[in-house]
């Protein structure tokens, strides 16, 4: 009985490696032409389980996109962010991540949002988005965000007023 156990698990890996680690991916990975409809939508290959590279129509490509739109990416103390990773992958099981400064954050996983709430500096830096499917894993770009102060903007505006006033002038004292 063990036996039987072992070789049928012995067959569901080499299975799962002859379609994950080759090149070969199912069809709704594939997007065909320039109406951006998937393969799965319009062709003699939606049946197979994994389509091997070699059968892959010209004018199909395995190319998917993900991207963050933000409700702001500069913004006061105190103020709320929200960033929502875009994809334009197929419908297939999703698994969403957020990353700052390359470091996971465990408070957007597996949300396809990020809200940031009640801004402190602590919370400026580069984020990005990260997807994993059946069809791969793929990242956004970072997307910055940025917290200004009510302290930092008053040094920053004498700064300016100091630049532009110039050197003070010299008068002499009374005796």
């Amino acid at each position: 009985m063990a036996m039987k156990v072992i070789f049928l698990c012995f067959l569901i890996v080499l299975q799962l490696t002859a379609c994950f680690c080759s090149l070969c991916f199912t069809a709704q990975c594939l997007m065909c032409n320039s109406t951006v409809q998937t393969l799965n939508d319009s062709c003699t290959l939606c049946s197979a389980r994994c389509i091997d590279e070699s059968q892959v129509p010209a004018g199909c490509k395995k190319d998917f996109q993900v991207t963050i739109n933000s409700t702001g990416s500069e913004a006061q103390e105190g103020d709320e962010v929200t960033l929502t990773c875009v994809h334009n992958l197929p419908n297939v099981t999703l698994m969403f991540g957020w990353m700052k400064q390359l470091d996971e954050l465990l408070k957007g996983k597996n949300k396809s949002q990020l809200v940031l709430e009640k801004l402190m500096t602590d919370k400026e830096g580069q984020y990005s988005c990260f997807v994993n499917s059946s069809c791969g894993n793929y990242e956004s770009l970072p997307h910055s965000v940025t917290v200004s102060t009510k302290h930092r903007e008053r040094m920053r505006q004498r700064e300016q007023d100091q630049q532009s006033a110039g050197p003070a002038p010299f008068t002499p004292r009374e005796s």
